[in-house]
């Protein structure tokens, strides 16, 4: 599973891409940290693993709640649709559905499978490209030195960052 850092930077970047070169209007910078924010939001189900083990004490595993019930894109088309009803709320509550959609395809291609359509369906899927432990600590990493990098450079480009130093 790529890390915490990987989900809020993936959907940063992404959100902070389409901000400056897709809708430049419109959609503040606080947006764009919304969406980062968001990328992390599916694994909240590590809290609730914890929260179950703490009163079950060991019966409960982390397979049976992660990537279960938090992994599945009813959840950013829920938010599509609460957009239809809270037009006030449309950006920011888009912004969480991009972030945790983001999140969703990260971990379906890159570690292990997602339940797209759950509770409708159990159905997993995922590309789990890298399936040796070793190996994906070390492309995690790499992934999140890569981008941070480009998202330093990218922001010192496009919008002079360190002029603000």
């Amino acid at each position: 599973m790529p890390y915490a850092v990987t989900h809020i930077l993936t959907a940063l970047v992404s959100a902070e891409f389409i901000r400056d070169y897709l809708y430049k209007d419109g959609i503040k910078r606080y947006h764009v940290l919304i969406a980062g924010i968001a990328g992390l939001l599916p694994d909240l189900d590590f809290a609730l693993f914890w929260i179950l083990k703490l009163f079950f004490n060991n019966n409960i595993n982390l397979n049976s709640v992660h990537r279960v019930y938090t992994h599945t894109f009813m959840i950013p088309l829920f938010l599509v649709l609460l957009v239809l009803i809270i037009k006030k709320w449309r950006l920011p509550l888009l912004a969480i559905a991009f972030g945790f959609s983001v999140h969703l395809v990260l971990d379906a291609i890159l570690a292990g499978y997602i339940y797209p359509i759950y509770p409708f369906s159990a159905v997993g899927i995922g590309w789990d490209l890298i399936k040796d432990e070793k190996v994906m600590v070390q492309v995690f990493a790499s992934i999140d030195s890569i981008l941070l990098v480009l998202w330093l450079l990218h922001e010192e480009f496009k919008h002079k960052i360190s002029s603000y130093f």
